[in-house]
């Protein structure tokens, strides 16, 4: 797989306190004293692919990153913080979109000004691609990804101020072992996998492969608890 920065160090700047990091274990190793502390990609929950994919992350996933990185600067405040990216492109690509959906959800930075930061890397970054195996037959870059948090942020479809994002209802729901749902517009749209018949006429059914099927009474306990009218 194709990487950069792979055989020395690539910092980019990003903002006055925060520098992206891109380098192999060892060469992080070697920067020990250039950096108030770092932050590993890899110490926060992986991207679970169902096949060629391998992005974006979740809201959780940036929740979870953007308050990570707020607690190292309330504890660093004068100091230069390193989020530390392995050099594969994959890689590189997810920490790229975590940092910009940092800065939106919580710099208020808009999309062209978090672009032009990653401008001198355009070329490295991938486009995130369907889940089915084969011919990709569209790009979704990271610029649509933004371009689209910073709209739900306007329409204030999400927010992470304390108290507003509900991170554990989030994670439930999206969990594909409890409903695998999510609430796209907040007291507007679901988007739900399908439900089936399950003859034993239990809620669920796990397949031989591990994957789990609902039946429509699964949901409809979950519907009614956001007061959905029509499916």
């Amino acid at each position: 797989e194709m990487e950069v920065g792979a055989q020395q160090a690539l910092r980019i700047p990003v903002g006055e306190h925060i520098v992206l990091f891109v380098a192999t274990d060892a060469a992080v190793e070697l920067e020990d004293g250039t950096f108030s502390s770092k932050l590993f990609l890899d110490d926060l929950p992986p991207y679970e692919s169902f096949c060629d994919d391998f992005g974006p992350m979740n809201l959780a996933s940036v929740y979870r990153f953007s308050a990570a990185v707020e607690s190292i600067l309330q504890d660093f405040e004068d100091g230069l913080v390193a989020i530390c990216s392995h050099p594969d492109l994959h890689s590189l690509t997810n920490a790229v979109f975590l940092l910009g959906a940092y800065l939106i959800m919580m710099r208020e930075m808009k999309v062209d000004d978090v672009d032009a930061l990653f401008s001198s890397i355009h070329t490295h970054l991938l486009s995130y691609r369907d889940v089915s195996p084969g011919h990709q037959n569209f790009h979704l870059r990271l610029r649509d990804c933004w371009e689209g948090l910073f709209k739900a942020k306007q329409l204030e479809w999400i927010n992470f101020a304390p108290d507003e994002f509900n991170l554990y209802d989030y994670e439930t729901c999206d969990n594909p072992l409890n409903a695998d749902l999510h609430e796209v517009v907040p007291g507007k749209f679901i988007a739900m996998r399908g439900p089936r018949t399950i003859h034993t006429g239990d809620k669920f059914e796990d397949s031989p492969q591990g994957m789990r099927s609902f039946s429509p009474a699964h949901y409809a306990d979950i519907l009614r608890q956001y007061d959905v009218q029509a499916v």
